[in-house]
C-alpha cells in the first residue's frame, strides 16, 4: 500500500480493504428478479425446441443453447459479481477517499448489467414467432447507457 499525500493508494488486491457496500431494497429485488426474469425465455425456448422433437433438432435448437448459456453468464454471473466489487478493474486508482464509492458504483453496474441482459433475453424470443424482437436493442442500450454511465462515474470518484 502506497500513500500519497497522506491519501493510501490500493495497488494490488490483496491490499484492499473489504466493502462496505449495502444496497437498498429496489436494487436489491432488481437483482434477483433480473436472474429470475432472465430464466423465463431460456425456459420457454428450451421448451419450444424441446416440443419440436428430440433436442438437436429443427432450426432453433443451438438457440435454446445459446440462451441458456447467455442467462448464465451475462444475467447470473453479473449478478453473482455484484456480491464482490473487491475484485473488479477499475479506471481510476483505488484510494481510501474513493474505495467504498467505486465498489458501490461498481455493484449497481453489475445489477445494471444482469438486468440489460435479462431484457435482451427476452428478445431472443423472437425467433418463437412473438413480437418481442425490440426488446433486444432496448437491453443493448440499456447496457450501453450502464457502461457509460458507470466508466464516467469512476473518472469522476
Amino acid at each position: 500500500m502506497a500513500a500519497r499525500d497522506g491519501v493510501e493508494e490500493y495497488r494490488t488486491l490483496a491490499e484492499r480493504p473489504a466493502p462496505e457496500v449495502t444496497l437498498g431494497a429496489g436494487w436489491r429485488a432488481l437483482r434477483l428478479s433480473s436472474v429470475v426474469a432472465g430464466l423465463v425465455p431460456v425456459l420457454m425456448i428450451l421448451q419450444a425446441v424441446l416440443g419440436r422433437g428430440a433436442a438437436g433438432d429443427g432450426p432453433d435448437a443451438g438457440l435454446a443453447g445459446t440462451a441458456a448459456l447467455t442467462w448464465a453468464g451475462c444475467v447470473v454471473g453479473p449478478a453473482v459479481l455484484s456480491r464482490f466489487p473487491r475484485v473488479f478493474n477499475y479506471p481510476t486508482m483505488l484510494t481510501s477517499e474513493n474505495v467504498q464509492r467505486l465498489y458501490r458504483l461498481g455493484t449497481l453496474t453489475m445489477i445494471l448489467v444482469a438486468a440489460g441482459c435479462a431484457v435482451t433475453l427476452w428478445g431472443m424470443t423472437a425467433a418463437l414467432g412473438l413480437p418481442t424482437g425490440w426488446l433486444s436493442w432496448v437491453g443493448v442500450a440499456g447496457l450501453a447507457a450502464a457502461v457509460i454511465w458507470a466508466v464516467r462515474a469512476s473518472l469522476r470518484a
